[in-house]
């Protein structure tokens, strides 16, 4: 009986026996976080005391809401006004580069003009109009005048050289008169008449016709038209030669008063109105054939105002500046 009692015992304690040398139980694993996830995904439920010792994914010392990075330093690129100033820099790069394509220009327009001299030959020599005796400027149509320009440059030529053929001859007269006759008001004008007359005739419209046909400008042929005719209005003046000129003109009232008091004096103005006579005829063929090569070159009296209308504002811009 102590032994089924024992056994019934031991088979009831047997319920409740524990082995001492039995391991414990290992904990379940703690849950992985997925590649790829998040904070938040990982992070321990909040617990809040509502105040500064809050813990957990939302509390200070939690790594999910740390405190943002730092800006980062000025740089070239990112300071203030980098923008404006590179606008500036690249601004003055164009300026440099401008002046520097100027400067090509000029220098490549300078070193053409030094080869077409050199391939001229040089400097022009001076050889007008008496060659190794008086040279005051180089003169030669055939080299610069262009073929069908010449006769018309030939012709205003013979017509400047037939003025100053007569205004001299006109001072030589009015020096006779001067001291046969006591005209000395008349001799007075008759230097002016030579001494402004030669070289206002070869400087206001021949060498204006010159420089015409030169470089055919249409506004060169205006100006001489309208100076020549002013020349052409002269020479009828000169050749009626009224006797309130006192011997300063040649012309016919004055070859008619020199005559009656000297014969030889007489004779000095009748050569006087032959040539102011000639010079006359000459002038007019002159015109005509200067106005045939102002026509045959295509230029019209209007191209020549709007060409002087635009030298006008040219040379008022550059004034202004």
């Amino acid at each position: 009986g102590a032994r089924g009692g024992g056994g019934g015992g031991g088979a009831r304690g047997g319920g409740d026996f524990h082995n001492p040398f039995e391991q414990p139980a290992a904990p379940p694993p703690a849950a992985s976080v997925p590649a790829g996830g998040s904070a938040y995904e990982s992070a321990p439920a909040p617990t809040s005391t509502f105040g500064a010792y809050d813990t957990g994914a939302y509390g200070a010392s939690s790594g999910a809401y740390a405190a943002p990075p730092a800006p980062a330093a000025p740089s070239a690129f990112n300071a203030p006004g980098s923008l404006s100033g590179g606008g500036e820099a690249s601004v003055r790069v164009r300026e440099l580069d401008d002046r520097e394509r100027v400067l090509d220009a000029r220098e490549r327009d300078l070193a053409r003009r030094e080869a077409e001299l050199a391939a001229s030959g040089g400097p022009k020599r001076k050889n007008y109009p008496f060659p190794g005796f008086f040279v005051f400027t180089y003169h030669d149509i055939n080299a610069e005048i262009p073929e069908e320009k010449r006769p018309a440059v030939r012709m205003a030529h013979y017509s400047f050289i037939v003025t100053f053929v007569a205004l001299f001859w006109n001072f030589i007269s009015a020096t006779a008169a001067a001291f046969s006759f006591g005209a000395v008001s008349g001799w007075f004008m008759a230097v002016i008449y030579f001494g402004a007359g030669a070289p206002l005739a070869w400087y206001l419209w021949y060498r204006r016709v010159y420089s015409a046909c030169k470089h055919d400008s249409a506004l060169g042929f205006l100006w001489f038209f309208l100076v020549y005719l002013v020349h052409i209005g002269f020479l009828i003046y000169a050749f009626i030669g009224m006797d309130a000129t006192e011997y300063s003109l040649t012309g016919l009232g004055n070859w008619g008063k020199a005559a009656k008091q000297s014969t030889p004096i007489g004779f000095m103005y009748l050569a006087g109105v032959v040539l102011f006579g000639l010079d006359i005829l000459v002038s007019i063929n002159a015109i005509r054939m200067v106005y045939a090569a102002f026509r045959g070159a295509g230029h019209t009296f209007k191209e020549a105002q709007e060409q002087a209308k635009r030298d006008a504002v040219r040379s008022a811009a550059q004034n202004a500046t």
